[in-house]
């Protein structure tokens, strides 16, 4: 019985989901997202207080939260330098918070046993104001007059900001893998 061939070059609608898989280069999307999330600080906005939230931590964290596999154990302190350098923090600051902001995604990870978006909502919310808490405390260390009460606002802004900044990680990721 001979079997009728399809034409060189085309597949069927059924394989075609088959072969599709990740674009090139995909691994390099998530880092590559951090570094270019820093550049945000540089946005022309003029503002007495620091309300404006760290988009580079928001990504990190974002990504870190849904793929836990998504950066190398060296990229945190990386990505860190490059922020301080693009911010202007003091050099170690972004260092010490992506660092720490990884090392408590991880260590949640290990202790929870179910993860919903809440949940995530929840950690992220506790790794910004932890985060948002030692820049306050470093700048009080570096003679900054300011009050507690002024770190409120930009967590709260950051908080609130988490999940439009999550659900474009989330478009990202599927565009990445081609689900």
């Amino acid at each position: 019985m001979k079997m009728k061939s399809r034409p060189k070059g085309r597949l069927s609608r059924g394989s075609q989901r088959f072969r599709k898989g990740p674009v090139s280069g995909a691994q390099y999307w998530p880092p590559a997202m951090v570094l270019f999330a820093s550049f945000f600080t540089l946005w022309p906005v003029v503002s007495d207080g620091g309300w404006w939230p760290d988009m580079a931590l928001l990504v990190l964290i974002a990504w870190r939260l849904q793929r836990p596999l998504a950066f190398s154990p060296w990229f945190a302190p990386a990505a860190g330098l490059f922020n301080d350098l693009i911010a202007g923090h003091m050099i170690g600051l972004s260092v010490f918070t992506f660092s720490l902001a990884l090392i408590v995604a991880e260590l949640i990870e290990r202790r929870s046993q179910w993860r919903d978006w809440l949940g995530e909502w929840l950690v992220a919310a506790v790794l910004i104001a932890v985060a948002e808490l030692v820049q306050w405390q470093v700048a009080g260390f570096a003679g900054a007059r300011a009050p507690v009460d002024t770190i409120a606002i930009p967590v709260l802004i950051a908080v609130l900001a988490y999940p439009v900044v999550s659900s474009i990680v989330t478009w990202v990721d599927k565009k990445r893998i081609r689900r």
